[in-house]
C-alpha cells in the first residue's frame, strides 16, 4: 500500500518529466546532458521529504517510475522491448532512486538519533501507552532496520558511534 504523499511525489515527478518531452525528442542534446537535467529537475522533486517515508512494498513502484523517466528521457517506446539493463547502461545510471532514498533515510535517522530529545524516542518507536487493536502498522524504525540489515542501525543507536575524539582539558584550547 502506497501512502498518499509518496504517490503524490511520484506523480509530480512524472509530470515534470512529461514537460521535458521536447528535450527527450531532441537528438542534438547528449544523453549526459539529458541525464543531468533529469537529476536536477525530476530527482529533486521525487526525493523531497523521502527521508521520512515508511517504505512498505513499494520498491517496484519507485523503480518503475525511475525507468519510466529514463524511457521518456531517451524517447524509447514501451513497444521497443528494451531491457532494464540496456536502459540503465545507455543512461549510465550510477545510482537507483531507491538507493538514494535509503541513503537519505539513514543519514536523517543518524542525525536525529544523536540528540536526546523526543524525536529520537519517536524514531525508535518508544512511545508509552497501549497500542490499538489490529495489525501493527509499519514503523519507521522497522523500515530503517530492513534497509540497513541491522548493522548500521545498531551502530547509529550507539552513542559512541557519533562521538568525536577531541582532546579534553586545558591543552585543548591551545
Amino acid at each position: 500500500m502506497i501512502t498518499q504523499e509518496i504517490r503524490l511525489r511520484l506523480s509530480i515527478a512524472r509530470s515534470a518529466i512529461t514537460s521535458l518531452t521536447n528535450i527527450g525528442k531532441d537528438k542534438s542534446i547528449t544523453i549526459t546532458t539529458k541525464n543531468r537535467l533529469l537529476h536536477t529537475l525530476v530527482s529533486s522533486i521525487a526525493n523531497y521529504g523521502s527521508e521520512c517515508w515508511v517504505l512498505k512494498n513499494i520498491d517496484k513502484k519507485i523503480e518503475a517510475v525511475q525507468l519510466w523517466c529514463y524511457r521518456r528521457l531517451l524517447y524509447i517506446s514501451w513497444t521497443e522491448k528494451k531491457t532494464i539493463d540496456w536502459i540503465l547502461n545507455k543512461v549510465d545510471a550510477s545510482e537507483r532512486l531507491l538507493t538514494i532514498i535509503n541513503r537519505r533515510k539513514l543519514a536523517f535517522t543518524g542525525q536525529k538519533l544523536r540528540g536526546k530529545d523526543i524525536t529520537s524516542d519517536l524514531l525508535l518507536g518508544v512511545v508509552y501507552g497501549t497500542r490499538g487493536r489490529g495489525r501493527p502498522k509499519a514503523r519507521y524504525s522497522d523500515n530503517i532496520k530492513a534497509i540497513s540489515s541491522g548493522s548500521r542501525y545498531d551502530s547509529a543507536v550507539e552513542p559512541r558511534w557519533f562521538t568525536l575524539n577531541l582532546p579534553l582539558g586545558d591543552d585543548a584550547l591551545d
